[in-house]
């Protein structure tokens, strides 16, 4: 009952594409793909990438924009990947800054691609003002989804203070 998203990341799209193939015959509801980070300042090889992943029938495609000490995909090839790709509908952002690369992701689509914040966890607060859609946790789940659903409700107050009686143990 819980749609399942398969990291299929390689350098080479064709063995993307094998990886995807597989994860899709088993009922996943997509893949993730990282963004190759020989290819983070090159705009059109990252096209040709996700172009060459995406010949493959993939119904929901997730980019993972992952750069450990960086500002990882320009935000004006994001959008156009996500102009181009019709299975493009998550990016994942790992990156340094990444609050402001949320509120600008969403500003270049129009807020119609959904933003994950992968590593908001520290930033959660923050994120969720931003107008992130999915905040992906390394732990803590349940204390972490309850802070989402209170932020969700309209109780931004209470979910602060969820969030800072965490903040000793992020």
């Amino acid at each position: 009952r819980v749609p399942v998203i398969v990291g299929a990341s390689d350098t080479d799209p064709a063995r993307v594409r094998a990886i995807a193939e597989d994860a899709l015959d088993h009922g996943a509801a997509g893949v993730l793909v990282q963004a190759p980070v020989e290819l983070l300042r090159d705009e059109a090889a990252t096209l040709r990438f996700f172009r060459e992943v995406c010949t493959t029938s993939i119904p929901m495609l997730t980019i993972q924009d992952l750069e450990w000490n960086g500002p990882g995909l320009p935000v004006a090839t994001i959008a156009r990947l996500f102009n181009e790709l019709e299975a493009f509908r998550i990016i994942k952002v790992e990156t340094v800054p990444a609050g402001s690369k949320y509120t600008a992701i969403l500003a270049a689509t129009g807020g119609r691609l959904n933003v994950a914040a992968g590593w908001a966890v520290p930033y959660l607060i923050e994120a969720l003002d931003r107008g992130v859609h999915i905040v992906t946790p390394g732990g803590l789940h349940w204390p972490i989804a309850e802070i989402v659903r209170r932020y969700r409700r309209g109780d931004r107050d209470g979910a602060r203070v969820l969030f800072e009686r965490l903040l000793p143990i992020l």
